[in-house]
């Protein structure tokens, strides 16, 4: 009996010790849970013990799916978060103090003492002292801080230059880039490199990427300023030319090689006048190339000359006025004749269409002989007479052909 009490005894000491041994057990799995399990709350959601304090994020200019960002400064209790007790009433952070735990792929590293500043996940830890009877309490949340977008010194104003004609990639390789220690430049352009680009203000992408965590790579718009150039005009003329006034207008115009795009407008350029005219060409260009200077040239006009005779015009003139002087010498000598005021038989031949008047003849008291003597006519009745009879039956006078007789 007393085996079997003993017995009996044995198997209740060992229901016993298996009963403590699972409570043991038990407590340390639950110490482990607790030890190793993710943050309790979600970013933003109260967790206080027995809801006496609530942690939660502003709500006046301040956006949750932004801030807070990484700053280089740690967060600021009040600011970047607030506590509240249950009532609603804020607290006084003074006497709180702060831990914080890194959480990385949802599990919480190590605790450190103090607000974190660096981007990156968190759980926050924050002891509140014993206040009007509530006893000291630990709120615990978990919270984000964003990276930023760094303004990094050199990037800020940072542009590409070039002239029209060079290609994207000409400028972007005697560009160079700002050097960084966390990070590098690169060049996103949006068109080919071959490509070029109008003169003016143009636009290109640059990539930063940064090795520091607490930054965003950087997708930068960046300004790409071309300047216009000039044209080749070494190959252009204007020239001065001279014309003859026929009263038309008389123009002149650029030659040569004109560069391409390259327009022209003309003033005084429609000359009529005798006389010196300047014209002056002005050059339009296109939007990729600088204005070229005026350029002026002359026109001349010059009066037209008087026509110029020939050898054989100026001779036919000369002779025709010699003809007309000696024609104009008969024909007064014809009328001197006519009127008797010649009565030289040598001069009276030349005019046989003019009949001599003896009878007028002789009533003269001078007469002129054949050398062209005056002599006096005091027979003239009597040598009348002596003629009338030599000539019988015809009337012989100055104008009357001579006969063998006469000859005789």
């Amino acid at each position: 009996m007393r085996g079997y009490v003993r017995k009996s005894e044995s198997v209740r000491a060992i229901a016993v010790f298996s009963a403590v041994a699972s409570l043991i057990l038990i407590l340390s799995a639950l110490a482990l849970f607790a030890a190793f399990a993710p943050p309790r709350t979600p970013a933003g959601n109260a967790a206080a013990d027995e809801t006496d304090y609530v942690f939660s994020l502003p709500t006046e200019n301040f956006d949750p799916l932004t801030e807070p960002y990484y700053d280089g400064e740690p967060i600021e209790p009040g600011v970047d978060f607030v506590i509240t007790d249950f009532s609603g009433n804020k607290t006084d952070y003074s006497s709180m103090s702060f831990a914080f735990a890194p959480v990385t792929d949802g599990v919480a590293g190590d605790i450190q003492p103090g607000l974190p500043e660096n981007a990156g996940d968190y759980v926050i830890y924050v002891t509140i002292p014993e206040i009007g009877g509530v006893p000291e309490t630990t709120v615990t949340a978990d919270y984000k801080i964003y990276r930023a977008y760094g303004g990094f010194p050199g990037l800020s104003g940072f542009m590409f230059t070039g002239v029209y004609g060079e290609t994207l990639q000409q400028i972007i390789d005697r560009t160079p880039l700002p050097e960084f220690e966390n990070g590098y430049l690169t060049v996103a352009p949006t068109f080919p490199g071959d490509t070029v680009y109008p003169a003016g203000e143009n636009f290109i992408r640059l990539l930063f990427d940064i090795d520091d965590p607490n930054y965003f790579d950087l997708n930068i718009t960046c300004k790409l300023i071309i300047e216009k150039v000039d044209y080749d005009m070494s190959g252009v003329i204007f020239s001065d030319a001279e014309f003859t006034y026929d009263g038309n207008a008389k123009s002149i115009f650029v030659s040569g090689s004109v560069p391409e795009g390259l327009q022209v407008i003309y003033s005084g350029n429609d000359a009529v006048e005798v006389g010196s005219h300047t014209v002056t060409a002005t050059f339009l260009p296109d939007g990729n190339h600088n204005a070229p200077e005026s350029m002026t040239a002359v026109i001349t006009i010059v009066a037209a000359p008087e026509k110029q005779l020939s050898g054989g015009e100026i001779a036919g003139i000369a002779i025709g006025c010699v003809a007309a002087l000696i024609i104009a010498a008969y024909l007064s000598a014809g009328i001197a004749v006519y009127k008797k005021k010649i009565t030289n038989k040598k001069m009276t031949r030349l005019y046989p269409f003019i009949k001599a008047d003896k009878t007028a003849a002789s009533d003269n008291s001078l007469q002129i002989d054949e050398n062209g003597e005056k002599t006096e006519n005091l027979d003239a009745e009597k040598v009348g007479t002596e003629d009338s009879d030599k000539s019988g039956d015809y009337d012989k006078s100055e104008d009357a052909p001579e006969t063998d007789k006469d000859v005789k």
